[in-house]
């Protein structure tokens, strides 16, 4: 059977060098703790009106919001920008000036404002949450240039009613939009007509 014999190294041996380990070895240890604390992650709990911030395919399914939240306490409000349009894209039927080229806001009342994309382009702006729905904000049509009020419903987790209308809620109309769950597997919206 052999023994294992320890011999105290020369540097302990000298009072100098045995607390430079002792204070090294509590730096460490206090180093150590400060980096393990610096990863720990606090997180607020989401507010209530978060609820309809993520990607909507909208209910004709050639188009996708994204709608994230600004601002904070009483000035807390959402807004929606067009991350992705099915035809984002003018083809020949649209005329040769047009062909090839990013669709664009050309029926923005704004001249200025015409040669924007719609990719990336606001449509739904300045909604607040009362408890129970998103309003007092807008909504632009980009098909006749005009902005109407706006309010916004979640009917349940998945899918959003946007009421467009003009002066009182009676007067408008409303349409249906279906929450998005990206994956590594569902990387893009579904095909219009799915």
């Amino acid at each position: 059977m052999s023994r294992l014999i320890v011999r105290p190294s020369r540097y302990t041996q000298v009072p100098e060098f045995r607390n430079a380990r002792r204070t090294l070895a509590s730096a460490a240890l206090i180093v150590a703790g400060i980096m393990g604390a610096g990863t720990v992650v606090y997180a607020d709990p989401p507010l209530p009106g978060d609820r309809i911030i993520g990607d909507w395919l909208v209910e004709s399914r050639d188009a996708t919001v994204a709608i994230t939240a600004l601002g904070e306490g009483d000035s807390r409000h959402y807004e929606g920008h067009i991350v992705w349009l099915k035809d984002d894209r003018y083809h020949p039927q649209d005329g040769p000036e047009l062909d090839g080229k990013p669709v664009m806001d050309l029926h923005n009342p704004d001249p200025a404002k015409r040669q924007r994309t719609l990719l990336g382009s606001l449509l739904v702006w300045d909604m607040r949450f009362d408890g129970k729905q998103w309003s007092g904000g807008r909504v632009y049509n980009s098909d006749n240039g005009h902005s109407y009020n706006c309010s916004l419903r979640l009917l349940d987790d998945d899918h959003l009613r946007l009421r467009g209308y003009v002066g009182i809620s009676l007067l408008g109309g409303n349409t249906t939009w279906t929450r998005l769950r990206w994956t590594q597997a569902n990387p893009m919206p579904p095909p219009a007509g799915n």
